[in-house]
């Protein structure tokens, strides 16, 4: 992640550098004064009462220093380093230096807030404080700090542990050096460096009202343009900070317009703006030329700073001065309205002519690959712009700095206008030089000297194209220069060695030469020591490799002896660098008499270092098929460059490359896989989560999260198959049809995905009579859908299913001479439809109809609801009122015999005279049968000689008389006589010839 670059405040840092700066120096005069207890009444007087930080009376106002920074070592070349170790960066001590406050006895209750009139008092403690070599050696001060300035308390720190006590202030205000001064705030608790002043490390308390709440604002400005030409826009900037105990309700701060201090006119208002600080809900408005920025509250510990521009009068003399003023104030009780106005000012001089722009490129860089870049070994150079001097404009670097450079010499080209300039950025991929100091030495001066002569050895490097070592010693200087070889003084000695290889490439270490002086004389006793306790480190986190440099870690040992002692380290790896393992330490202090002891040390050292993983990047697909399987190879490390450290790029983020990393030896990688069971559309995607873990040997274990994304927006394509129209056909018996999968047909769908699942709607294969949608659905394995139409039509065709009534049979009406009769129909007609709705039924010809004799067929015809129609039939006959044969024919079964060639009268009657036109066409007719011997037989009188058959109607008798003509040809045989009546029916009777 981009660190996000500091605010361009120059002018704020500079001022905090000179707080700082100035907080020092008055430091180290006031800790120079004689020792005051804080029971005797006896202050170091102030001269300036705002300054939370401590100094002399004499000295001049400083702005408000903030609590030193974080213990910072003592310097390297300070002579009151005690009980040093060859092999050790800084003097022996168990643990780092620190400050605690404590309410009552130190070492009970940890405090840092207390109140006005609390009976307690409190401790304040100093600890792990570095002892002096001599008996009568200070090496530190602990003080407390009034908030007013004032130290009121201070102790010379003669062990490694020391307490310093002071009564909570009983009343809220107090007199000190002869001025009152507010109690209620924050105070200081300092651990100082006795020689040089130099804070090392620092604890604040507040101390709190109860009965009141009290805030300290103070409100500082400073010209942003310290020079302005006339008619040219000038800016103040005005810092605001509350430095407590409480919070400030309705802080108001209160701008003018500038004044000029000539008498003219001076600025006028422009803008306003809040640029930065911690406090947040200011507001600023601007009317009449004043400006007015409030806020409802302004904590403790917070600040904030705004900007004001004014246009500067045209008619400004040059030479005279812009002022600005402001003020601040709150609802809040102050504990002092000193800094609660400010003023700054801005010189009016005429614009200057332009200088002509020169610029000035920097040194040419030589840089070592440490990355790649699209399959390019190089590195990512950083470097300055040109020097500048006159009107330039803005300067420009191409390529730019923190570009990526290959591996090559590559020219850099600064540009302004009206001048340029080029240097070269060479990128190696030779690794660069390291070096290894000698060890630390200590040596004895001899009795009576303040020098001792010291081998100190050579370095061991590694440099491209041999390389050359140079070692400076911290005494030498150009007025006096002094060589390795020459003695060493009485004291600590540094020696920076640095080795430069062939491209200009540099690397450095520092050795320590410690020289005792000797004062053993005639020492017959052993020096006493003891070895550090035990220590058990691990290798640390994001370790590059798989040891531990081990410095202050492994503490210092206590040794005593009436004379000077050289401490000496056995056990310990070349460097102090410990890899995974136990080490055995063994510690002999030796005097100038050379007698020794020794004790040991175990050092145990774990890999504790956590392999390093990258997950692949986040990453959003649209197809499920597009994801990659999950695999353990996809994890990826930091990439380690030639000098052994991690490789960064342009914004110091780690470069990935390769597999993960693990400082001693190789990581198992392990993924495991879950998602959210999203359907992986684009209103609900699937989010597969993916972690890799990698662990190692030791149980160390680190995991790094890949988020996926599968999100398919995109619906399939579908076309339905043609429109479909059927018949339910003859014979159907529902009012439907049964349409088969082939002539339905089927849709055709595609997705960007691939598979498709189709349906359609209805589902069945029955479709009712009319116009059906079918609705094809492709649904693709998101669930995205589409859809497309079919219509199915089915029409009825099936016509009624008619069942007709029973024939009808009448008679014409007797003794009539009508041959046809009016008949109405008995029964009706029934009929069922497949659809069920109402069926027409009609009759041709219609009921009531006059029917000739004979038989007569009546038509029926249904018609249903659709138009579909069918048709049936029944006869309806009308019969003569035929009784039978006359005398002298007898009727069946009995034989009339009869002589054969006469001519025998066939009696018969219909009931009215029906003209002659009876006979169905061709009849009368005979034929032979049988003669059967079972009938009676009777004889036949009052036959004729006629020439043919002939038939006449005797009205008379209401008969018809039909003269049957026989052959001769027929004696001995039996004959049938059949009368077919044109109304259909047959009649019979049966002859015997003789």
């Amino acid at each position: 992640m981009k660190k996000n670059p500091p605010p361009p405040l120059v002018s704020c840092r500079l001022m905090k550098a000179i707080t700082r700066a100035r907080f020092f120096i008055l430091l180290v005069a006031v800790l120079s004064l004689p020792l005051i207890s804080a029971a005797s009444a006896s202050y170091v007087r102030r001269s300036f009462p705002k300054n939370p930080a401590p100094r002399a009376a004499t000295e001049p106002a400083a702005p408000r220093a903030a609590a030193p920074a974080a213990r910072q070592a003592s310097p390297v070349g300070a002579p009151e380093a005690a009980g040093f170790m060859p092999f050790l960066a800084a003097p022996l001590q168990a643990a780092p230096e620190s400050v605690a406050v404590y309410q009552g006895a130190c070492g009970g209750t940890p405090s840092s807030s207390f109140t006005i009139g609390q009976t307690a008092t409190l401790c304040a403690r100093v600890s792990n404080a570095p002892i002096g070599v001599r008996p009568t050696q200070v090496l530190r001060r602990l003080v407390i700090v009034h908030p007013s300035g004032y130290i009121v308390a201070k102790v010379n720190v003669s062990d490694d542990s020391e307490d310093l006590v002071l009564p909570i202030p009983g009343t809220a205000t107090s007199e000190i050096g002869g001025e009152v001064v507010d109690n209620r705030g924050t105070w200081q608790v300092i651990d100082s460096s006795y020689s040089t002043g130099a804070p090392i490390v620092a604890a604040v308390f507040t101390v709190t009202d109860p009965a009141q709440q009290v805030a300290d604002l103070a409100l500082s400005e400073a010209a942003v343009d310290a020079e302005v030409a006339p008619g040219a826009n000038v800016r103040f900037r005005v810092y605001i900070s509350n430095h407590g105990p409480d919070s400030a309700s309705n802080v108001e701060i209160t701008a003018t317009e500038p004044q000029s201090d000539a008498g003219q006119s001076g600025a006028t208002f422009v803008s306003a703006s809040k640029d930065g600080g911690v406090a947040d809900g200011f507001t600023c408005s601007t009317a009449s030329g004043t400006t007015t920025c409030t806020a409802p509250s302004l904590a403790a510990g917070a600040n904030a700073f705004f900007t004001l521009t004014y246009a500067v009068s045209g008619s400004a003399a040059p030479g005279s001065a812009v002022v600005h003023s402001a003020g601040v104030t709150s609802s809040t009780a102050l504990r002092s309205t000193r800094d609660s106005a400010s003023k700054a000012a801005a010189q009016v001089n005429p614009a200057a002519a332009p200088a002509a722009c020169n610029l000035t490129c920097p040194a040419n860089v030589v840089a070592t690959a440490n990355t790649t870049q699209g399959g390019q070994s190089g590195a990512f150079v950083t470097f300055g712009a040109a020097s500048v001097e006159g009107e330039c404009g803005a300067v420009s670097n191409s390529p730019t700095s923190g570009s990526f450079f290959p591996v090559g010499t590559h020219t850099v080209t600064s540009s302004a206008t009206g001048d340029s300039c080029t240097f070269t950025v060479k990128v190696l991929d030779t690794a660069a030089p390291t070096i290894s100091c000698p060890p630390d030495k200590t040596a004895n001066a001899p009795s009576g000297e303040d020098h001792a002569t010291v081998d100190v050895g050579t370095p061991t490097y590694t440099a491209s194209g041999g390389g050359t070592v140079v070692g400076v010693r911290s005494d030498s200087s150009a007025a006096e220069p002094k060589a390795l070889n020459d003695p060493y003084p009485v004291g600590l000695t540094t020696i920076v060695w640095t080795v430069t290889d062939a491209d200009g490439r540099t690397a450095s270490c520092t050795q320590r030469v410690k020289v005792n002086s000797n004062s053993c004389g005639t020492d017959t006793e052993d020096p006493t020591i003891t070895a550090p306790d035990d220590v058990t480190v691990g290798t640390g986190a994001a370790n590059p490799g798989c040891s531990i440099t081990l410095d202050d870690e492994l503490g210092q040992p206590e040794v005593n002896d009436n004379c000077s002692v050289t401490v000496t380290v056995t056990g310990a790896p070349a460097g102090n660098n410990f890899a995974p393992g136990t080490y055995t330490l063994t510690y002999t202090a030796t005097d100038g008499a050379g007698h020794s002891a020794s004790d040991t040390q175990v050092v145990t050292v774990v890999d504790d270092t956590a392999p390093i993983i990258a997950a692949p990047a986040d990453a959003t697909y649209t197809c499920p098929s597009e994801v990659p399987a999950a695999n353990a190879s996809q994890a990826r490390g930091p990439v380690v460059g030639p000098d052994g450290q991690f490789v960064r790029d342009v914004d110091g983020e780690l470069v990935y490359s390769g597999p993960a990393f693990e400082n001693c030896g190789t990581a198992n990688v392990t993924v495991a896989e879950t998602n959210n069971g999203g359907a992986g559309s684009a209103a609900n995607p699937r989010v597969i989560t993916r972690t890799y873990t990698a662990t190692d040997g030791a149980g160390n274990s680190a995991s790094a999260v890949q988020t996926i994304m599968v999100a398919d927006g995109t619906a399939p394509t579908i076309a339905a198959p043609a429109d479909v129209n059927v018949g339910t056909g003859p014979g159907a018996v529902s009012c439907d049809a049964t349409i088969s999968n082939a002539t339905l047909g089927a849709a055709t769908a595609s997705d960007n995905c691939g598979a498709v699942t189709v349906t359609r709607s209805p589902a069945g294969n029955t479709f009712p009579v009319g116009t059906t949608t079918v609705t094809w659905t492709a649904t693709d394995a998101a669930g995205n859908t589409a859809t497309a139409t079919q219509t199915v039509t089915v029409n009825d065709t099936t016509p009624p299913v008619i069942t007709p009534p029973a024939d009808v049979v009448v008679y014409l009406p007797l003794n009539s001479t009508a041959t046809s009769v009016a008949v109405n129909y008995p029964n009706p007609a029934t009929a069922t439809d497949n659809c069920g709705g109402p069926v027409t039924v009609g009759y041709s010809p219609a009921s009531g109809s006059v029917f000739p004799v004979g038989a007569n067929t009546v038509t029926i015809t249904a018609t249903d609801g659709h138009g579909n129609s069918s048709t049936a039939a029944f006869t309806v006959t009308v019969l003569y009122n035929f009784t039978g044969f006359f005398s002298p024919i007898s009727n069946p079964p009995t034989f009339n015999q009869v002589n054969a060639g006469r001519s025998i009268p066939v009696k018969f009657s219909l009931s009215g005279n029906k003209g002659l036109g009876i006979f169905a066409a061709g009849y009368p007719v005979s034929q032979q049968i049988s003669c059967s011997t079972n009938a009676p037989v009777a004889d036949v009188e009052g036959t004729g000689t006629a020439g043919s058959s002939s038939l006449a109607y005797d009205a008379s008798s209401d008969q018809y008389h039909y003269v049957w003509k026989t052959e001769s040809s027929w004696a001995g045989t039996c004959r049938v006589l059949t009368v077919k009546l044109n109304d259909g029916s047959s009649h019979t009777a049966n002859f015997k010839f003789k």
